[in-house]
């Protein structure tokens, strides 16, 4: 279990006092403990609070291989942005009442939130590029010295990548921003 003993971890600590912990070390000593037993269904609350970014993925990489054996997690957490490529599904609480229930993907479906396409390239296409935009509905471009960001719902994306395409030479780069975890929490609040 490298989150729990090796570098970083628990290893040759042993005889010191609880209270002599960092925060990761309780954080470490916490998780061993909630494996005491082999549960088939763990709860944890906040657990990479306090640990490096080292320990978040070695946690991680240990909680992938119960949830490989069998074993239910469920996860309590206010740092969205460590759950979002993490979890199969998940609930999105507001003022201790449960707003949404599903995975990510389906969450952004349901929610129907904008994505955004960032680019770079030469000026010229992009605004050839806006000028094809302004007939796909819902669409919206911004444009500063060769940058670009597209707006757009996520019923147009593939005439909005359809556009694209025969300007793809004179782009330098390109990405797609997806609604994150956070903007799908916000995107309930209001």
């Amino acid at each position: 279990m490298p989150c729990i003993a090796g570098n970083g971890g628990l290893g040759g600590v042993g005889k010191r006092a609880v209270h002599e912990f960092s925060k990761g070390m309780r954080q470490r000593l916490g998780f061993a403990q909630a494996l005491l037993g082999q549960p088939s269904v763990l709860f944890l609350d906040e657990p990479s609070n306090g640990l490096d970014p080292g320990a978040i993925r070695d946690f991680y990489a240990q909680l992938n291989a119960l949830r490989a054996q069998g074993v239910t997690i469920v996860i309590t957490s206010h740092i969205l942005a460590d759950l979002q490529e993490r979890v199969d599904r998940l609930a999105i609480m507001v003022s201790g009442k449960i707003q949404a229930i599903g995975s990510v993907h389906a969450l952004r479906e349901q929610l129907d939130l904008p994505l955004s396409i960032a680019l770079r390239g030469d000026s010229m296409q992009l605004t050839e590029l806006q000028n094809h935009l302004k007939n796909i509905a819902g669409v919206s471009m911004d444009m500063a010295a060769g940058e670009a960001t597209i707006r757009c719902p996520r019923p147009a994306k593939m005439a909005v990548l359809a556009a694209l395409a025969p300007l793809s030479q004179g782009l330098v780069d390109l990405h797609i921003h997806e609604p994150s975890l956070e903007d799908l929490f916000f995107g309930l609040r209001s």
